[in-house]
């Protein structure tokens, strides 16, 4: 897995964003093989045995980009045995892509997404734009529909309804213009045919599963649990989660009570007032489980004010300000991803199939567990707006 931004026992990566806008583009081209994708020339299905890049020091490849030495690149990747056009023409030439978001740009969540996005189309020369939904469905999917009738070259989904989807995607391959989507794939295709940007969602959820276990079996709380789950939207992105983290309660034979799952939406001060009031009606909770980034926030800030650490379990995504707080405090942990990547790896994405015709599957984004041991360790990042 290739990743710019990474935090590795608490040092921060000194390379400012800009710089990475181009040095990703490189790395990418570079390491071929591994999880992250295969990548394939013209090609119209997978091939089973693409180029692959043998023990290059990821170190050395970036000590080239740094210093923007386009020939050092070029000559790793003849090195390798690898046939690429030159890098150097890549960049600069236009291209418009559309970014499509259900969601409010208000939330921090989507503006991390919004810079990473900005950042990669500064880098590469392209031409980046963003319509928003503000949490209405059709506004969104209209939003698709003028981005194919004005002939953009691609097209980056905030997928929170792939069935709904489907109509606008079709179109949007029949016309030539590439898409990938985050926040849930579109099981309809092929991973070559529309990337998902992201995760296992369930194997995320099953993480925080794996914390809740962990902490109740470290309280010996009494079984059943009861277990209060809050989230933004009703979407494939939260079933998922959800469906992990219950399954990890189940393999450790944890008794639980399940909770209908709450929908909050995306407006903190209502997000908090929902769960607050939810949590009152039912304070036989044990477990707050919270499937997004303003939920998680929303919850992180609703203990914070009303409850002392260790009342409930609590455990969320993604790390906003309020999390962060929480966190630190020891009101519980969240799974942490790099949210700045999904924006920037969306636009080199689009980039290298309408640049080069370069197809390339899931983009895999990695994901850890914060809790009050190691949040000192991400503090850096979430102030810079990567995770």
């Amino acid at each position: 897995m290739v990743q710019v931004y990474r935090a590795e026992g608490g040092e921060k990566n000194k390379m400012d964003t800009k710089t990475t806008g181009i040095i990703a583009v490189i790395v990418i081209v570079v390491i071929v093989g591994g999880v992250s994708a295969f990548f394939m020339w013209n090609a119209e299905e997978p091939n089973d045995a693409p180029n692959e890049v043998d023990e290059i020091v990821r170190d050395d490849v970036v000590s080239f980009l740094t210093d923007y030495d386009w020939d050092g690149v070029q000559s790793i990747l003849e090195d390798s045995g690898i046939e690429v056009p030159e890098i150097r023409e890549a960049i600069g030439e236009e291209f418009t892509f559309q970014h499509v978001n259900q969601g409010d740009p208000a939330n921090p969540f989507h503006a991390k997404i919004e810079t990473g996005w900005n950042e990669a189309g500064e880098a590469l020369g392209a031409d980046v734009a963003t319509s928003w939904g503000y949490e209405d469905l059709e506004d969104a999917l209209d939003h698709g529909q003028s981005a194919i009738d004005m002939g953009v070259d691609g097209m980056f989904i905030f997928n929170l309804a792939p069935d709904q989807w489907e109509p606008i995607v079709e179109e949007a391959l029949e016309e030539d213009i590439e898409v990938v989507v985050m926040s849930s794939p579109m099981p309809q295709y092929e991973e070559y045919e529309v990337p998902f940007i992201g995760f296992e969602l369930e194997e995320q959820g099953y993480h925080v599963g794996e914390y809740f276990v962990e902490r109740i079996e470290e309280e010996g709380i009494e079984e059943p649990v009861d277990i209060a789950i809050f989230t933004e939207f009703i979407a494939p992105y939260a079933t998922a989660r959800s469906d992990g983290t219950l399954e990890a309660l189940d393999d450790a034979g944890i008794e639980y009570n399940a909770f209908d799952m709450q929908e909050v939406g995306e407006d903190m001060a209502e997000a908090r007032d929902t769960i607050e009031a939810f949590l009152m009606a039912n304070p036989e909770t044990d477990i707050v489980a919270s499937l997004g980034s303003v939920s998680s926030a929303a919850a992180g800030l609703t203990l914070r004010e009303e409850y002392e650490p260790g009342d409930k379990i609590w455990a969320g995504y993604d790390l906003l300000d309020q999390t962060v707080d929480a966190i630190k405090e020891g009101y519980g942990a969240s799974n942490v991803d790099e949210v700045y990547n999904y924006g920037f790896l969306a636009a080199i994405t689009l980039f290298l199939r309408a640049r080069y015709d370069m197809r390339m599957g899931d983009m895999p984004v990695a994901t850890v567990m914060v809790d009050q041991n190691n949040i000192e360790e991400f503090e850096y990042w979430a102030e810079k707006g990567i995770k």
